[in-house]
């Protein structure tokens, strides 16, 4: 895992990596909470379907737009999730039992 600016890389369980974009708030508030949601398993049932920039709202808890980022040079594909929104970020108080 890496975490750097308003980025913050996640592996998946199946090995799907998935960029969250956008993220300095998330880690202000709950600085574990996209490890957390690097588990869910819709990353990599995304992964396999996906073809374009798609919108992707996880249970009302994660909502953005989600795009396939394929590197000519590795062959590598992975997954950008640029977050738009989260009912977490509008919590007082926040805690890490989700």
């Amino acid at each position: 895992m890496c975490l750097t600016e308003d980025r913050h890389d996640v592996i998946t369980k199946k090995g799907t990596r998935v960029v969250f974009i956008g993220v300095n708030r998330f880690i202000e508030v709950m600085p574990t909470f996209l490890d957390y949601a690097a588990e869910w398993p819709v990353w990599d049932e995304i992964a396999d379907i996906i073809e374009g920039t798609m919108e992707f709202n996880h249970r009302g808890i994660l909502t953005g737009e989600l795009e396939p980022i394929h590197d000519e040079e590795t062959g590598e594909t992975h997954l950008e999730f640029f977050i738009a929104d989260s009912p977490i970020l509008d919590c007082e108080k926040v805690t890490t039992a989700l």
